[in-house]
């Protein structure tokens, strides 16, 4: 069971963001973009992004309602939002505090339809964790958003713990 636990979400400009990872997945992103909002899912090749796939998630809209679910998780990203993720929703993540975070960041990225960033600070006892998580809108016919695209990335000197060892 898990114990109460700190989780700050911090907003940093995608402008501003200084890390390596993410500033190339963003730069891949804006690159197959265009001159267009973002670009169509299909445009997005996961050859393109061999190095850092194993960090990515991709995010399926419901059609339901503003939610959604996980299409595929990379082995590292899972060291971070948890494992057993794929086809499951946002609220999967544990604590719910973490997964409530992360639906937020998504929700807002859909409202505003551009990429957002957030850094997340997760703690308990003597463990803490920080990463960023970058979400980038995608299309699948190009009128509206229904994927996301999650990068997930942390200080190297600091190891991604498994929620669910905590």
């Amino acid at each position: 069971m898990y114990a109460e636990r700190p989780l700050v979400a911090r907003p940093i400009s995608v402008e501003a963001l200084d890390d390596d990872i993410l500033n190339g997945l963003y730069g891949y992103w804006r690159e197959r973009a265009g001159r267009r909002a973002y670009p169509l899912r299909s445009d997005i090749l996961p050859e393109d992004m061999a190095q850092v796939l194993d960090r990515l998630a991709l995010l399926e809209l419901l059609a339901e309602g503003p939610d959604f679910s996980f299409r595929l998780v990379g082995g590292t990203a899972q060291l971070v939002l948890g494992t057993g993720l794929t086809g499951k929703r946002i609220g999967a993540i544990e604590p719910r505090e973490h997964a409530q975070a992360v639906a937020d960041l998504c929700h807002s990225v859909l409202h505003n339809e551009a990429p957002e960033v957030r850094e997340i600070d997760l703690a308990q006892d003597l463990h803490r964790f920080t990463y960023r998580l970058l979400v980038l809108p995608l299309s699948t016919e190009g009128d509206a958003i229904d994927r996301l695209l999650l990068g997930i990335s942390w200080n190297p000197e600091q190891a991604p713990f498994p929620l669910s060892r905590l």
